[in-house]
């Protein structure tokens, strides 16, 4: 396996589920301010020896996340922080990975394993009723991300694993870029999307606007880690260990430590989640 991706990527079609991580999702208030963040008062949110993962805020006080139900597959989970309830969506006999808002505010979002190994984008109702296809033609999709209320970028699994482009949601794909890994986001107020890319043994974090032909190259991730959230347009956090290390566009010249965590609980960080207010933080923890 060349990279660490979720299982989403390479075990379907096989007792995939048994080889999911234990992950826990701890989260905390934020603070934010010009130059540095605050995290505090973190708690492990999960704190379990299963897999939950792939945290992603719906609104200020409510986070989605794909959670092990403990019956051979993972279900969307729900997690209300004014009521500290967590409820599951829709118990189903498939697995779904990376819920997301859609934009349209009344979907999530996600890739599904299906019978047979099939990994395609689905979209489930908030309310928890029936699920959709949203593309019936791709069936290797590892991530993805809105772009507009029209369009995704998707993460299509192959040798090498492309970016794409759908527009439509359930249009034919145009490749974006190639040779990448599993970050993959939206930057905040804009249709550009950020992702990273490998060149030979080390991974950039790299963006691309709509109608430009290349990618940028901003900076070398930290260690070669993948996982990043953006605070602005120009502002982005990625964790290494347990410290959290912010870059800024057209500013820093170099990664620049914000957050230790090292005494608060979290010794690996790999995903990271923010609420649109900034002021709530989400970090997954490998046990």
């Amino acid at each position: 396996m060349p990279f660490a991706f979720t299982c989403a990527v390479f075990f379907a079609g096989t007792s995939w589920l048994f080889q999911l991580p234990s992950t826990d999702i701890f989260t905390a208030n934020l603070k934010v301010t010009e130059d540095k963040i605050m995290v505090t008062e973190l708690k492990n949110l999960t704190d379990n020896d299963r897999y939950d993962n792939q945290p992603f805020y719906l609104d200020d006080e409510t986070m989605a996340f794909s959670m092990d139900s403990g019956q051979g597959a993972t279900d969307i989970a729900i997690h209300d922080f004014k009521q500290g309830q967590t409820k599951v969506l829709r118990e189903t006999k498939e697995s779904e990975f990376s819920p997301t808002l859609t934009p349209d505010g009344k979907h999530l979002s996600c890739i599904r394993v299906e019978e047979g190994g099939l990994q395609r984008l689905w979209q489930f109702p908030r309310d928890g009723g029936e699920p959709s296809l949203l593309n019936a033609d791709l069936t290797t999709v590892g991530y993805h991300t809105w772009l507009d209320k029209n369009s995704l970028a998707l993460f299509l699994v192959g040798e090498p694993h492309r970016l794409v482009r759908v527009s439509p949601p359930g249009a034919g794909p145009t490749t974006l870029a190639a040779d990448i890994d599993r970050g993959l986001t939206r930057i905040p107020d804009s249709q550009s999307v950020a992702f990273i890319k490998r060149k030979g043994e080390q991974m950039f974090l790299a963006t691309l606007a709509p109608g430009e032909s290349e990618p940028t190259l901003v900076t070398p991730t930290i260690n070669n880690r993948v996982d990043m959230v953006w605070l602005s347009r120009d502002r982005v956090l990625m964790a290494d260990g347990a410290v959290i290390y912010q870059f800024v566009l057209k500013k820093s010249k170099q990664w620049e430590k914000v957050a230790d965590l090292s005494k608060e609980g979290p010794t690996q960080i790999t995903r990271l989640a923010v609420n649109p207010a900034r002021t709530r933080i989400a970090l997954v923890n490998n046990q």
